[in-house]
């Protein structure tokens, strides 16, 4: 392994730690999330989040990094009109260490812009900017909310005075967007082709068109 992995490594498990100690109070949670403290207490007595151990009943709640995306997540899609029970689905889906891992490990490692894709239901995926368009098409006709989570995770970063890194940008799919885009620029001319494409190393070097006389339009 080298040194520059070892080093991204650490540092991506010291932001995760910090990132899971309860290190904020109701009033950051008001300002990223936009929620009230009167509003986490009634998701705690309706089960929507798991509560909180206090010292005393009149004490505050201390809140993770983790907790205040969770909860902002779910605030943005109760407002979309998610509903309490598929909530607390949500809730109980995005509380866990594969989540959480997946996540850190696409924006903090190989800087993905991530996505939440969900149809307000029971379908939630977590999928980076890079594999967003593949599974779109996959997706159905039913209407799907697409959330974009880097905003989220930078103000949290922020927040805890974490370095949040920026999204790089993806030439090799810029590329394929290219190629996608002739193809269908010579589809345009000419419907009736054989488009036969050269790939080296996963990326396309050349691309060959070859019109068939023979096609008639039925």
């Amino acid at each position: 392994m080298s040194n520059l992995s070892t080093m991204e490594g650490k540092n991506e498990k010291e932001i995760k730690g910090k990132l899971t100690q309860e290190g904020l109070r109701a009033e950051s949670v008001k300002t990223i999330a936009g929620i009230t403290y009167r509003q986490i207490f009634e998701w705690e007595k309706r089960g929507l989040i798991l509560s909180q151990k206090r010292e005393t009943e009149n004490s505050w709640r201390n809140f993770t990094g983790i907790d205040v995306i969770i909860l902002t997540v779910i605030s943005l899609l109760k407002e979309k009109g998610m509903t309490i029970i598929k909530l607390k689905k949500l809730y109980d889906w995005m509380n866990t260490e594969k989540w959480l891992n997946y996540l850190l490990k696409n924006v903090f490692r190989f800087g993905s812009e991530m996505y939440l894709i969900t149809d307000l239901n029971n379908s939630f995926l977590l999928l980076p900017a890079e594999d967003l368009e593949d599974h779109i098409f996959t997706l159905g006709t039913e209407p799907v909310i697409i959330l974009r989570l880097n905003p989220i995770l930078k103000s949290v970063y922020e927040t805890l005075e974490l370095p949040f890194p920026e999204a790089k940008i993806d030439r090799e799919k810029n590329d394929w967007k290219k190629v996608v885009e002739n193809i269908k620029r010579r589809i345009k001319t000419n419907p009736h082709q054989k488009l036969m494409l050269l790939i080296r190393s996963g990326k396309v070097v050349n691309m060959k068109a070859e019109t068939d006389q023979n096609l008639d339009i039925l």
